[in-house]
């Protein structure tokens, strides 16, 4: 599995390659939420730009407004600074909305027994709600787990091999390479 610092940065361009979305999604917004979403936009901006403070209070405002995307942000940047009982928190709410970076993250969370007792029927149950709305971090997660054992549980081959698949779906396609400077020849 990757480190946490690994998981921010994936967070992180995930949610960089959504701002596009995101943008056009607040033009057909109710006003208010499309504030809360354009508040959310200019909170990553700031982060990415190294605006930490400013980042933070604007992520923390949308949070307790009820965004989930701002709720699975600040638990990410609350767990690499191990203020894992705030984690939990934001995780949590965002879990409780749907959204599957959310469950994700509690499911981690559930698992190292960081910020709450660890359980791991808690922590397969999170990662596996995420993984079936194809979150791609916790389908390969669960892949992981199932073939390697993991979560307090023996290696299942045939789990296992489910989630790869589904897992090799989610993959990004290589573009087919063409060879430069080179032309077929008719014959």
């Amino acid at each position: 599995m990757a480190s946490g610092k690994e998981q921010l940065i994936r967070h992180a361009r995930r949610s960089a390659s959504r701002l596009a979305g995101a943008l056009v999604l607040v033009a057909t917004m109710t006003p208010a939420y499309a504030d809360i979403a354009e508040d959310h936009v200019k909170a990553i901006k700031m982060w990415e730009i190294g605006n930490v403070v400013d980042a933070m209070t604007q992520l923390t405002a949308t949070a307790e407004k009820g965004y989930a995307p701002s709720q699975v942000w600040l638990a990410t940047i609350m767990d690499q600074a191990q203020q894992d009982e705030d984690a939990v928190k934001w995780f949590r709410k965002a879990a409780d909305q749907g959204e599957a970076a959310g469950e994700y993250g509690l499911g981690l969370m559930y698992a190292k027994g960081e910020g709450i007792k660890q359980d791991y029927a808690k922590a397969l149950e999170y990662v596996t709600r995420a993984a079936e709305k194809d979150y791609s971090d916790a389908v390969f997660a669960l892949a992981a787990v199932y073939a390697q054992g993991g979560y307090g549980m023996q290696p299942n081959a045939e789990k296992a091999e489910f989630w790869n698949a589904r897992a090799k779906a989610l993959a990004p396609k290589e573009e087919p390479r063409q060879e430069s400077g080179k032309k077929k020849r008719r014959k």
